[in-house]
């Protein structure tokens, strides 16, 4: 995360590898923005990665009982997904801080 200076709002606070005026850090309410750039949400690859491989069992296993995917099980797997990876991205800052 990124260290504010005395004076600098959280809106002009960007990480280097952030993606410069990412539609979510602009619509972000700013006492959320740093939560925001915390769980790095910003960057959909991590859940991304979580997320598929749980939609396609979920796909296999709707097709097997010859149905479709349950919207709800769906849902909930791209919850966690987003949890999981925010959780993971805040558990590696932490150990990480100097």
């Amino acid at each position: 995360m990124s260290i504010r200076r005395s004076g600098e709002s959280a809106r002009t606070t960007a990480l280097p590898d952030a993606i410069a005026n990412h539609p979510l850090l602009r619509r972000a309410p700013p006492a959320f923005l740093p939560y925001v750039q915390l769980a790095r949400l910003d960057r959909p690859i991590g859940w991304w990665l979580l997320l598929l491989p749980c939609w396609e069992s979920s796909a296999l296993a709707s097709a097997s009982m010859r149905e479709g995917p349950n919207v709800w099980h769906l849902a909930l797997f791209f919850i966690g997904a987003v949890a999981m990876r925010g959780a993971g991205s805040t558990y590696n800052d932490y150990v990480d801080r100097e």
